[in-house]
């Protein structure tokens, strides 16, 4: 099922056979998800985490996400690559101050050169839900960027 979040409102579009068979939408600022997260789902899950390069609070965004229960961050956007390493720091953070256990595995990739399609694709496919991955949803979050919201429906939907 294909949920969506823009300005507080959500609704359910459809459902594919994909590993994820459940995909929720979010998309605003990174103050507008401090202030007003979305709703995430119960148990453990994956993230495709999208941004506009800017690493401004990512390290609270990555902690409130990995405390609801993110396991699996696929990063894609200007400067994947250093947002791995902050959600990479802050799980060891939470570890070190007991805020995840030890045994708690956070993933983290980065797709610098891939195509929106391609990660998509990935996401939808390759991000396999582990032990640790137990909610058949995934969770797409895009932060200021707003310019690839439609060309990321169309994938998303697309994905069947």
């Amino acid at each position: 099922m294909f949920g969506e979040v823009v300005g507080g409102m959500e609704h359910q579009i459809r459902q594919d056979d994909s590993v994820w068979p459940n995909t929720v939408l979010w998309a605003g600022s990174a103050n507008d998800f401090i202030e007003n997260p979305p709703r995430l789902p119960a148990r453990k899950f994956a993230c495709l985490l999208i941004t506009d390069g800017s690493l401004n609070q990512l390290d609270v965004i990555s902690e409130q996400l990995i405390k609801e229960g993110c396991r699996y961050f696929v990063c894609w956007g200007k400067n994947c690559s250093a947002l791995d390493d902050v959600i990479d720091h802050t799980a060891v953070v939470m570890k070190i101050d007991g805020d995840l256990n030890e045994q708690d595995l956070v993933m983290t990739t980065w797709h610098e050169t891939e195509t929106l399609s391609e990660v998509v694709w990935y996401s939808k496919e390759c991000a396999l839900p582990s032990e640790e991955v137990q909610s058949s949803t995934l969770v797409v979050i895009v932060l200021d960027c707003p310019e690839i919201l439609t060309e990321l429906r169309v994938l998303l939907e697309a994905h069947e």
